[in-house]
Protein backbone atom coordinates (compact mmCIF):
# COMPACT_ATOMS: atom_id res chain seq x y z
CA UNK A 1 0.00 0.00 0.00
CA UNK A 2 1.30 3.55 -0.91
CA UNK A 3 1.85 6.12 1.88
CA UNK A 4 -0.12 9.04 1.34
CA UNK A 5 3.22 10.68 1.83
CA UNK A 6 4.48 9.04 -1.14
CA UNK A 7 1.19 9.53 -3.33
CA UNK A 8 1.43 13.30 -2.24
CA UNK A 9 5.05 13.53 -3.27
CA UNK A 10 4.36 11.27 -6.80
CA UNK A 11 1.37 13.89 -6.84
CA UNK A 12 3.25 17.00 -6.78
CA UNK A 13 6.38 15.61 -8.92
CA UNK A 14 3.84 14.98 -11.75
CA UNK A 15 2.22 18.45 -10.94
CA UNK A 16 5.50 19.94 -11.28
CA UNK A 17 6.60 18.73 -14.63
CA UNK A 18 3.22 19.63 -15.92
CA UNK A 19 3.42 23.00 -15.06
CA UNK A 20 6.87 23.00 -16.64
CA UNK A 21 6.29 21.95 -20.12
CA UNK A 22 2.97 24.07 -20.04
CA UNK A 23 4.80 27.29 -19.21
CA UNK A 24 7.80 25.86 -22.26
CA UNK A 25 4.64 25.18 -24.53
CA UNK A 26 3.39 28.66 -24.31
CA UNK A 27 6.34 30.77 -23.61
CA UNK A 28 9.36 28.60 -24.93
CA UNK A 29 10.92 29.73 -28.05
CA UNK A 30 13.97 29.37 -30.47
CA UNK A 31 17.40 29.96 -29.04
CA UNK A 32 18.96 33.57 -30.19
CA UNK A 33 20.15 34.41 -33.74
CA UNK A 34 23.32 35.03 -34.40
CA UNK A 35 24.87 38.35 -34.82
CA UNK A 36 25.53 37.90 -38.21
CA UNK A 37 22.30 36.81 -38.76
CA UNK A 38 20.43 40.11 -36.62
CA UNK A 39 22.71 42.11 -38.87
CA UNK A 40 21.41 41.05 -42.49
CA UNK A 41 18.35 41.33 -41.12
CA UNK A 42 18.86 44.89 -39.37
CA UNK A 43 20.07 46.08 -43.16
CA UNK A 44 17.20 44.16 -45.10
CA UNK A 45 14.96 46.26 -42.40
CA UNK A 46 16.80 49.69 -43.08
CA UNK A 47 16.53 49.07 -47.20
CA UNK A 48 12.87 48.93 -46.88
CA UNK A 49 12.81 45.10 -48.30
CA UNK A 50 11.59 43.51 -44.73
CA UNK A 51 9.14 44.27 -41.76
CA UNK A 52 10.06 44.94 -38.67
CA UNK A 53 9.13 41.55 -36.41
CA UNK A 54 8.30 42.85 -32.59
CA UNK A 55 10.08 40.74 -29.99
CA UNK A 56 8.04 39.09 -27.15
CA UNK A 57 9.04 37.98 -24.29
CA UNK A 58 9.93 33.82 -24.75
CA UNK A 59 11.92 31.40 -22.61
CA UNK A 60 15.12 29.94 -25.21
CA UNK A 61 14.98 26.58 -25.63
CA UNK A 62 18.70 25.07 -26.53
CA UNK A 63 18.67 23.39 -29.44
CA UNK A 64 15.69 24.98 -30.87
CA UNK A 65 16.88 26.47 -34.01
CA UNK A 66 15.46 28.22 -37.29
CA UNK A 67 17.70 26.30 -40.04
CA UNK A 68 16.49 28.69 -42.60
CA UNK A 69 19.44 30.79 -44.34
CA UNK A 70 17.44 33.96 -44.40
CA UNK A 71 17.45 36.03 -42.59
CA UNK A 72 13.76 37.38 -42.40
CA UNK A 73 12.85 33.29 -41.90
CA UNK A 74 14.72 33.62 -38.92
CA UNK A 75 13.37 37.08 -37.45
CA UNK A 76 9.96 35.62 -38.12
CA UNK A 77 10.51 32.04 -35.80
CA UNK A 78 12.27 33.84 -33.35
CA UNK A 79 9.13 35.66 -31.99
CA UNK A 80 7.28 32.45 -32.28
CA UNK A 81 6.55 30.40 -29.35
CA UNK A 82 6.26 26.47 -29.58
CA UNK A 83 2.97 27.04 -29.71
CA UNK A 84 2.81 28.88 -32.66
CA UNK A 85 5.15 26.09 -34.27
CA UNK A 86 2.28 24.69 -35.96
CA UNK A 87 2.62 27.07 -39.16
CA UNK A 88 5.67 25.79 -39.90
CA UNK A 89 5.95 21.87 -38.73
CA UNK A 90 2.13 20.81 -38.74
CA UNK A 91 2.57 19.68 -42.98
Amino acid sequence: MVSKRTFRRVAIGIGVVVAIVAVLYFFGGMWPMSPSMKAVYAAEVAAGRQPVWKSRFSIPIPGCVCHSKDAAVQMMHSTAHISDCRWCHAR
